[in-house]
């Protein structure tokens, strides 16, 4: 059978920058490409192992629904991670200015960490969050959907994964880099909950992740869970775990006197 609205899977991208008071500075609208990485996962996300069936004879005609461990995933769109990579920056920094959209693309090419704490740990005990080693926030969540919120569900066939950018995020102080407090963004990734918020969402072979500053060297900072100055944050090492549909733009700048919108929605 062959729906003859051709019922394409689309999603685009609304980034709309505003100053603290609200008013709005710009709105940056286009398409993106849904990744390999993603197909894959909206086919996982249709399919299921195996039906529960009742033990009598016979089996009931509506087989049960699929339980956790029988369904290939449970993840749902979660993350926004942001970066000044990609072939539509016109700022010069070494090391990136190559990725387009094409569904071969594993994640961001020039990732910029949200957030940061790097305070000195503060009592002992295990499995806290200085002994796991992440100090540095890489994604930032989405809005929860509703039903009723038009911002997120404006019909019975649109959703919309809204992230909201607030003045520290991203252009904090301390950030690495030759930035300062103005970012120029121009690529954007969503990720599924499947993701790790404090894994840079890149791809080294070595799983390192070095920010190179204007001159070409690394960017340093000192490890407060080991006391050792390190110019690399951990990445993936093979695929972007989670990594779903990936957008370039046009330098959008992130600065402390602003707030950045980054809305991606999904139309059936």
């Amino acid at each position: 059978m062959k729906l003859t609205d051709g019922l394409p899977f689309e999603l685009n991208v609304k980034i709309t920058t505003q100053d603290l008071r609200g008013n709005v500075l710009s709105v940056y609208e286009s398409h993106n490409v849904v990744i390999n990485l993603g197909r894959k996962y909206l086919r996982d996300l249709l399919c299921t192992k195996f039906f529960l069936t009742a033990s009598s004879s016979p089996p009931p005609v509506t087989p049960a629904a699929p339980e956790p461990g029988h369904v290939f995933t449970n993840h749902r769109p979660k993350y926004v991670a942001v970066g000044v990579g990609g072939a539509l920056q016109t700022y010069s920094y070494p090391g990136g200015g190559a990725f387009t959209e094409i569904v071969t693309t594993t994640g961001l090419e020039r990732p910029v960490p949200i957030a940061v704490n790097l305070d000195e740990p503060s009592g002992g005990g295990s499995g806290g969050f200085y002994q796991s080693g992440k100090f540095w926030q890489w994604m930032k969540q989405v809005e929860p959907l509703s039903i009723t919120n038009p911002d997120t569900t404006p019909d019975d066939f649109t959703a919309v994964f809204r992230c909201i950018l607030g003045p520290q995020d991203v252009s904090f102080i301390g950030a690495p880099g030759d930035y300062g407090l103005a970012f120029p963004l121009s690529e954007f990734l969503l990720l599924t909950s499947e993701a790790d918020a404090y894994l840079a969402p890149t791809y080294s072979s070595d799983g390192k992740y070095k920010i190179l500053k204007k001159d070409g060297s690394p960017w340093k900072w000192k490890n407060p869970g080991t006391g050792v100055e390190q110019d690399y944050f951990n990445c993936a090492s093979g695929e972007v775990v989670g990594a779903f549909a990936y957008n370039i733009t046009v330098p959008q700048i992130k600065t402390p006197n602003n707030v950045i919108i980054i809305e991606w929605a999904q139309r059936a």
